[in-house]
């Protein structure tokens, strides 16, 4: 299956194959560093899912919800998202990192 999923920390956004540990680490110490919210985005857009989840920090620009209810894959990829606490306000690199290994052996 072809997969695209994305990850965006602060302004910075890469394909979750090129979000490596390191880079994660260092957007989140960044953000820190300025003072900055931590907002943490990943979209997946996959023949059988299609998500964008956020965390708390992040301003809400996406339209409202609604639609149809969330297939499987979805659940269990949100399933994931919230088991790694990205739902919380406050966000932890090493939760990201963990969310991403993970997302990539569902996709």
């Amino acid at each position: 299956m072809s997969a695209l999923a994305t990850v965006r920390i602060g302004f910075n956004e890469r394909p979750i194959q090129e979000a490596h540990p390191n880079w994660v680490q260092q957007q989140v110490r960044d953000r820190h560093s300025e003072g900055t919210p931590l907002c943490v985005r990943v979209t997946v857009d996959t023949s059988d899912a299609k998500l964008v989840l956020q965390s708390g920090a992040c301003a809400s620009t996406l339209g409202g919800g609604g639609g149809r209810p969330l297939n499987a894959r979805e659940q269990e990829i949100l399933q994931q998202w919230r088991k790694h606490r990205l739902d919380e306000r406050e966000v932890e690199g090493g939760w990201v990192v963990a969310f991403l290994n993970q997302l990539r052996r569902l996709l």
